[in-house]
């Protein structure tokens, strides 16, 4: 099963678009500020599964969770945004919030930096930012079964 994960849109509807066209995941997950955008790239897909969490910058929206968990294919997922948890200060707190709750995988936003890192069986994913500056990325996690899984961080 293909995710495709994606942060900080903030307005660029036409970039999720795009990346959704190249990717065709299976699964499109959205870890806020843009959540309007995404319902309306998600929207254009009906097929697929949508999960999106809120961001900071998401108050006009008409809500949704903060944080959410799930588990695809024996992969236990845990989204948030991450600003509740000071994630520009630091990835502790988050980190001990995804082991509390058994996650092996851990999607957060809010940075707008893309990064991968893995420890002691949880691994931590920021898309980095979709939106319309220099450096836009995403990121695609490959689930194999078996609660198996691969990250790639990806740009355009």
């Amino acid at each position: 099963m293909k995710l495709l994960v994606c942060s900080d849109s903030h307005g660029s509807r036409r970039r999720l678009c795009e990346i959704l066209e190249k990717e065709c995941p299976d699964a499109f997950y959205f870890l806020g500020d843009g959540l309007r955008d995404a319902e309306y790239a998600a929207g254009r897909y009906p097929q697929m599964a949508f999960l999106a969490v809120t961001g900071n910058c998401d108050y006009r929206s008409d809500g949704g969770p903060e944080d959410w968990l799930t588990e695809v294919e024996g992969v236990r997922i845990y989204l948030c945004h991450g600003h509740l948890f000071g994630v520009k200060s630091g990835l502790s707190r988050l980190e001990r919030r995804g082991r509390d709750l058994g996650a092996q995988l851990v999607l957060f936003g809010h940075t707008h930096r893309p990064y991968l890192q893995g420890a002691d069986g949880v691994m931590l994913l920021n898309p980095g930012s979709v939106g319309e500056g220099l450096r836009s990325s995403y990121a695609v996690v490959s689930l194999t079964g078996g609660g198996k899984f691969t990250c790639q961080l990806l740009s355009l």
